[in-house]
């Protein structure tokens, strides 16, 4: 998340006094079959990953929050998702990243 941030804004990394601390932690983590066919079987999974994201601005107190986010990606039920699990959480990782911006961004 942070190297997706700080490529597709104006926002620095910086250690010492930020304008903007961002904090997460992952609240669900699991997968569900989707499009259940007629003998019963699911032809897709679906990877799912909520987040719990806290927003500090040190700068106006009245800007700070938390939201809660979620996102998913499909893959075909016949694979294993050992094998593609790190796509998927790459996917994943990237459309979280683009709601944390557009919430961070939307009072801009």
């Amino acid at each position: 998340m942070k190297d997706y941030v700080i490529s597709r804004t104006k926002l620095n990394l910086t250690v010492s006094n930020p304008d903007i601390e961002i904090s997460g932690k992952i609240l669900r983590y699991d997968t569900a079959p989707l499009s259940i066919q007629s003998d019963e079987k699911a032809a897709l999974n679906r990877l799912t990953i909520s987040i719990l994201v806290s927003v500090i601005n040190n700068k106006d107190e009245e800007q700070s929050f938390e939201v809660n986010l979620s996102q998913f990606s499909d893959y075909d039920a016949l694979e294993d998702l050992a094998n593609v699990e790190t796509a998927l959480i790459e996917d994943i990782n990237n459309k979280l990243s683009q709601d944390i911006i557009n919430k961070l961004t939307s009072n801009w």
